[in-house]
């Protein structure tokens, strides 16, 4: 989805198979002027919008620890490439923790920014609005903590000084939060492992720096899913950017054509289609209720934090499901998608491996602007926890 001159630029859409980028994204422009070599773009579910990635021109990608299963999306290819040391960084889009989702998966360091700074230009697709092009952001993907800053600064471009991310950061002085369940509706209760990998974390800060974390139950992070939802709604619909008879009757046909194999949409894209006909609507009552919600959890989260504080939060509730899964634990998504929607930078870190050998980790979420907490907590997480752990180490030396 990020153009990459001379490349394909599908998102995965049959409709674009044939299409080649013809300039090269703002982040690609920013990163060649420094010397990077672009090897290749990596696969993303349709139109980039699910967290299982794959789609009906490049298929399936597959986790590189358990290859039966997901690697998350819509940045799953580049997750799997990054968890496989395929390349020395790569970067990502997330609009509802399309980045964060996959490092998690696939035992990586993934970063969103904050809203605004990094140039969403040359992208497909784009969001239509300005509002919802807020939520979107272009983040690094990367194996180890040290490296995500380098980047950041690189493809924020003419906004890196906002970041401040050369001004030294104190973990000490920090003020910690925390909060393990969102108890969003049809989200699954998070994994024992996950939750006792936070508890681990808290206990570390404590014993190395003397950080007392405060737990924190934030009522309105239950209503995450609606938010989210509601938000995203523009005059534009999915469908749209995925078939060309974008009505409840096309939708309803290419879901008949998929069922016997004959359709170039994943299902999933068409029931996402057609969900969009239904719901909140653009600039109604409910949209615009939903709106004052979405501000009052940022002002929530804003005075929370202040300029030395943040939040620990599961990026996923289980580690990486089977291929499929997601379509019965569709909601998951809850823990990224409302930071999306806050605008706040938001860190993916692994914090090793599950009962069953695959990666988990949390998020650690700061103010808008202060990303470098963020990456400063992933570096000293880093060292606690070891980071990234090679995918083909066998389970016995891994327990070892």
């Amino acid at each position: 989805m990020i153009g990459v001159v001379g490349l394909h630029q599908t998102a995965g859409v049959v409709l674009r198979r044939d299409y080649i980028c013809e300039e090269d994204a703002d982040a690609i422009k920013l990163l060649r002027a420094k010397g990077a070599v672009i090897i290749g773009t990596t696969n993303v579910p349709e139109a980039c919008m699910w967290w299982e990635t794959h789609n009906h021109i490049y298929g399936r990608t597959n986790n590189p620890y358990d290859t039966r299963r997901m690697v998350g999306g819509s940045s799953g290819g580049e997750g799997a490439l990054q968890g496989a040391a395929g390349s020395v960084f790569g970067i990502g889009s997330d609009i509802g923790g399309s980045i964060r989702m996959p490092a998690y998966f696939n035992g990586i360091f993934g970063h969103k920014p904050s809203r605004n700074i990094v140039s969403n230009s040359g992208q497909h697709p784009i969001p239509k609005t300005e509002y919802i092009n807020s939520f979107l952001g272009v983040g690094p993907m990367v194996r180890h903590a040290v490296d995500l800053k380098p980047i950041l600064e690189i493809i924020s471009g003419e906004n890196s000084h906002k970041l401040n991310l050369n001004q030294p950061v104190d973990v000490a002085k920090c003020k910690v939060f925390y909060q393990i369940n969102s108890k969003a509706p049809l989200t699954d209760p998070v994994d024992k492992d996950i939750v006792k990998a936070m508890h681990k974390v808290l206990e570390y800060l404590q014993e190395k720096h003397s950080i007392r974390s405060e737990e924190k139950e934030i009522p309105l992070l239950r209503k995450s899913l609606a938010i989210w939802f509601a938000n995203m709604k523009s005059n534009e619909t999915f469908g749209s950017l995925i078939m060309k008879d974008n009505t409840v009757f096309g939708t309803l046909k290419e879901i008949v054509k998929n069922i016997f194999g004959c359709s170039g949409n994943t299902l999933i894209a068409l029931f996402t289609a057609l969900f969009d006909f239904g719901g909140v609507q653009y600039e109604s009552d409910r949209y615009k209720h939903y709106q004052k919600l979405r501000d009052e959890l940022e002002n929530t989260f804003t005075k929370m934090l202040g300029d030395d504080g943040v939040f620990l939060y599961p990026t996923h509730p289980t580690p990486a499901l089977y291929h499929n899964e997601p379509v019965l634990r569709s909601m998951n998504f809850a823990y990224t998608a409302i930071i999306n929607c806050l605008g706040f930078p938001a860190t993916t870190v692994p914090l090793g491996l599950s009962r069953d050998g695959l990666p988990i980790g949390i998020q650690v979420i700061a103010n808008h602007n202060n990303d470098r907490l963020c990456l400063a907590f992933a570096e000293e997480l880093e060292k606690g926890f070891g980071g990234w752990i090679e995918p083909h180490t066998s389970t016995k030396e891994r327990k070892d």
